[in-house]
This record gives structure tokens, C-alpha cells and sequence, in this order.
């Protein structure tokens, strides 16, 4: 009776650990497609793309839109020789349009949208694994991000917050695929409004302590004159229309931030800070045109930049 016994619970422990075994394999970076979008990455892309971290990944998973190029970025994408998915807009349809239309070619349960000018550090996606593995609940889940390589605070504890970057973050497909982001928004904001819109939906977003990437931001982009008004243009533009899609009385918060803009407007021509003068300037043109009802995609119609 008792070698008996002793078979029986040999046999439910070799079972349990099977399962815990086959629970584990269910989750592998076969289950994450990523999505870049690039317009005019053409210094950055085969850097991103060469990263060793994205060497395990089947090439079809890799997801690149491109927001109608007019540098050597496509060239430099399939000079590297390998098959990834690319998808060529005929026109440049913003941020979180782009993503939108990168995410009707994914088909796997997890989708990692990144910028193209982010660097994973070593063993990031077996941290992110492990990392959605121990957080029941999210909607999204993104690392910490870090603008100086090599150098960080390590926090080794998970955390639960209210906003989530839209550099670099891992979206759930089975709470929301199609249209995660605003496409009203053509740059900015559009990371406010998909977290708030999670959150909403009962879900949390987490970040983790232990996983990183490094951002190099505006770094990374093109800093002539025309690119810097139309960045501070958007985001004046989609500050005031996310003020107006959360707040109530968005009116006054958006009036009392343009006087507050305003004052500043002026201190920096008294100052000859022209620089931060026409950074502040093109900003209130942003909230002006919202204001006037003017699309964020209209913006190379607003007057001359």
C-alpha cells in the first residue's frame, strides 16, 4: 500500500511540474511582434535594427512603418538584407496614426511599440518576458527609459503609475488592436490619452525596476529651424486638445495656459532669448489653432514656419 502511495504522488508531482513547465513555455518572444515607425530615420534605423537584443526575432515581426520618407531610410532597411515587414505610407500620417496602421499586420498576442532611436539593453526581452509574467492585470507595461547609456538607478521593484511613454512601451492586442492611439493627433500627447483610456478600462500600467532602454529623444532628430517650430506648434496643438478631452472647464485651462505662454513669450523677447521666444510662440500657434478648429494634420497650411 505504501510503494503504491509513493507512485501516485510521484506521479502528481512529475505532473505539476510539467505544467508549470508547459505554463512557462506558453509565454516566449514568439508571442511579441514589434512596431517602429520611421520618417526620415535614416541615421538611425540600421543601428536599431542590427541591435543584438532583435537577433532571436523571426524578421516578419518586425513590424516598420514608414511615414513617406524622402531620405535613404527604405534603402537603408533593405540594403540590411533581412525580411522585415514594411509598411510604406504615401503620405505622413503622424505618430500614433503610423502605429495604428502598423498594428493591422500584427498577430501575435503582445505588441512592443518603440521608437527607432531606442537602444535595449543586454537581456531586455527575457526581463520583459518575466516581467509580464509576474504582473496580472496590465494593460501596458513598459521599461524604465534612460537617456545616458550605461548609466542608472537600478530599481528592482515593479511599479504601478498613471502614464506610460509612447518611446517604448508593450500593449496587450487582446484589450485594445485596432486604433490604440488618437488619430486626431498628428504628434504629442497621444501617450496621455491611450493611458488614460487603459486606465479607464480597468486595467494598470506598470513599469518595470528592472529592464531598460536608453532614448536618445531630440537627439535623434532632424534640428533645423522648420522642424523645431512644427514640434513646438504640435505640441501646443495637442496639449490644449488633450486639455479638452480630460479636464472639465477645459476652456479655462486651456485660456489661463495661454496667458501663462504668453507672459513667458514676453520675458524671453525682453531678454533676447529668441530662442525660447519662437519655442514658446509657435506653441501658443499650436493652442490658436486648435482653438480655431484647425486639424493638427493641416499644420503645413497654418502659415509659413
Amino acid at each position: 500500500m505504501i510503494k503504491y502511495l509513493f507512485y501516485i504522488r510521484k506521479f502528481i508531482i512529475s505532473r505539476k511540474y510539467t505544467y508549470i513547465s508547459e505554463d512557462v513555455k506558453m509565454l516566449s518572444i514568439n508571442d511579441i511582434s514589434i512596431i517602429t515607425v520611421t520618417f526620415n530615420s535614416e541615421n538611425i534605423i540600421k543601428k536599431f535594427l542590427l541591435q543584438p537584443e532583435l537577433d532571436n526575432f523571426n524578421d516578419k515581426k518586425i513590424i516598420i512603418v514608414d511615414n513617406n520618407s524622402d531620405d535613404k531610410t527604405i534603402n537603408t532597411i533593405n540594403n540590411i538584407g533581412k525580411k522585415y515587414r514594411i509598411i510604406q505610407n504615401m503620405q505622413n500620417f503622424g505618430y500614433g496614426k503610423g502605429v495604428n496602421i502598423g498594428m493591422t499586420a500584427v498577430k501575435s498576442k503582445y505588441c512592443l511599440i518603440v521608437n527607432p532611436d531606442l537602444t535595449f539593453e543586454k537581456n531586455f526581452f527575457t526581463k520583459l518576458l518575466n516581467g509580464i509574467e509576474r504582473n496580472s492585470g496590465f494593460g501596458l507595461i513598459a521599461p524604465r527609459l534612460s537617456k545616458l547609456f550605461h548609466v542608472r538607478v537600478v530599481r528592482h521593484i515593479d511599479k504601478t503609475t498613471a502614464f506610460i511613454s509612447g518611446a517604448c512601451f508593450l500593449i496587450d492586442c487582446s484589450i485594445i488592436k485596432n486604433k490604440i492611439f488618437d488619430e486626431k493627433i498628428f504628434l504629442f500627447y497621444e501617450d496621455n490619452i491611450l493611458s488614460d483610456r487603459i486606465i479607464n478600462l480597468g486595467y494598470k500600467l506598470i513599469i518595470l525596476g528592472d529592464c531598460f532602454v536608453y532614448h536618445e529623444g531630440e537627439n535623434s532628430t532632424e534640428k533645423n529651424t522648420k522642424i523645431q517650430k512644427l514640434r513646438n506648434w504640435h505640441m501646443g496643438w495637442s496639449e490644449a486638445y488633450y486639455l479638452m478631452k480630460r479636464k472639465n472647464n477645459s476652456h479655462n485651462m486651456i485660456f489661463v495656459n495661454l496667458i501663462v505662454k504668453f507672459k513667458r513669450a514676453l520675458i524671453f523677447l525682453i531678454f533676447l532669448k529668441i530662442k525660447r521666444f519662437t519655442s514658446v510662440y509657435f506653441r501658443i500657434r499650436g493652442i490658436l489653432c486648435y482653438l480655431q478648429g484647425i486639424d493638427s494634420h493641416e499644420r503645413r497650411n497654418v502659415g509659413p514656419f
